[in-house]
């Protein structure tokens, strides 16, 4: 049975048959929240059972929180793949993956693809995604342009770059310009949330100067607009695990974030502008239509004041 009764009907019985599940979309919820209730993706393996996409709701903690690409360990039912349990006691927490080094911290890119094959044509249904995804890493060849800059750093860190796997959601903008929201009571705590920042908290891959590679699980104030799949780190020599994040030397990325929605909203029919134009079109056919002189100007002038006729006023 879920903690707090929720899931009870999706979760499978004691003697369900032990798989794993490859998380294919997780939920990294707040950066303050120990606990939150969400649901995941996953695409669950067990012996004996054809391999199934299943769509599963539990209470996550932040510290085993289901990142795309982690394995999980479940039980699941045998007469239904779709009721599951997902054995938390035994899922590893992040610090221990990040010991562990984990492929799908240490080699994003690999794990990206690995998800990719798993998922393979499906579209998630509770998400109500109708486009594929991306057909290729978001990470591109690790490199930032400007960056490392030609002075040297403070502190005595040297300049390195970090692919990010996995970041907290964005709470949004509240009312004030600078506040505190509270995501999810009872169980969170107070999420900073200023106009270009907010508090957050990130899985990094951090590509080292030697080359190696390892896993940093830090909490940031994190900033809008900067914050793209490869970032700048300056790490401390003495210590590898302290990593700080130059923000002026993060891309911003507000105006490629303009293209891109300005894509994808002129090959999507039934856009704002397409459809305030079939309505002003059909509204001055109708006036076309009206004889006398007199109702035809009232009528377009009320379509005026609604922004439906293209007829400037005269």
């Amino acid at each position: 049975m879920a903690p707090f009764g929720i899931g009870r009907d999706r979760r499978a019985s004691g003697d369900g048959i032990a798989g794993q599940a490859l998380v294919l979309r997780g939920d990294s919820g707040y950066s303050a929240l120990s606990w939150w209730t969400s649901s995941v993706w996953l695409y669950v393996t067990a012996p004996g059972l054809a391999p199934a996409y299943v769509v599963h709701r539990d209470r996550l903690h932040r510290d085993r929180a289901p990142v795309r690409g982690f394995v999980l360990p479940v039980d699941v039912d045998p007469h239904d793949v779709q009721r599951l349990r997902i054995r938390w006691d035994e899922t590893p927490t992040i610090a221990q993956r990040i010991a562990d080094s984990d492929p799908a911290i240490v080699d994003p890119e690999g794990t990206w693809r690995r998800v990719a094959e798993a998922r393979g044509d499906e579209v998630e249904p509770s998400s109500g995604m109708s486009r594929r995804p991306a057909t290729e890493p978001p990470w591109g060849d690790g490199r930032i342009d400007g960056w490392p800059p030609s002075e040297p750093l403070d502190g005595d860190r040297v300049a390195s770059t970090a692919l990010v796997v996995v970041r907290s959601g964005d709470p949004g903008r509240p009312s004030g310009p600078s506040d505190y929201m509270l995501p999810c009571s009872p169980y969170g705590g107070l999420v900073a949330d200023d106009l270009h920042s907010y508090t957050g908290w990130l899985l990094l891959c951090v590509l080292a100067p030697s080359g190696s590679r390892y896993g940093v699980h830090m909490r940031a104030s994190l900033r809008r607009g900067h914050l793209g799949p490869v970032l700048p780190v300056a790490i401390r020599r003495d210590k590898p695990d302290d990593v700080e994040i130059p923000w002026r030397y993060a891309p911003d990325r507000t105006r490629e974030f303009a293209e891109q929605l300005r894509a994808q909203a002129a090959t999507v029919p039934g856009t704002a502008d397409r459809i305030i134009a079939a309505n002003t079109e059909a509204a001055e056919e109708a006036v076309a239509q009206i004889a006398d002189p007199a109702a035809r100007a009232a009528t377009e002038d009320m379509l005026r004041k609604f922004g439906m006729t293209s007829k400037e006023e005269r």
